[in-house]
């Protein structure tokens, strides 16, 4: 899933960065891969925020900390 979130941000990033040069103004197919790309990016994200919460109720275990500390209960 990181490297997905990770490949959608650099994406969105670099269509948007694209959208700026003179070439590629108004480029309607740049635009629409950077609405699709971000949409995308938020879809996935959600999907995540969901799967963490999810999976701490059904284990009984609080992944979020574990993901902030780096320390996971045996």
């Amino acid at each position: 899933m990181i490297l997905v979130l990770l490949g959608l941000l650099v994406a969105v990033a670099g269509s948007g960065i694209a959208m700026t040069f003179d070439s590629l103004w108004g480029n309607h197919l740049v635009e629409e891969f950077h609405e699709t790309a971000a949409n995308a990016l938020l879809v996935f994200a959600g999907v995540h925020v969901g799967a963490v919460l999810l999976m701490s109720l059904l284990d009984r275990e609080n992944l979020i900390r574990a993901m902030i500390t780096g320390k996971k209960r045996l």
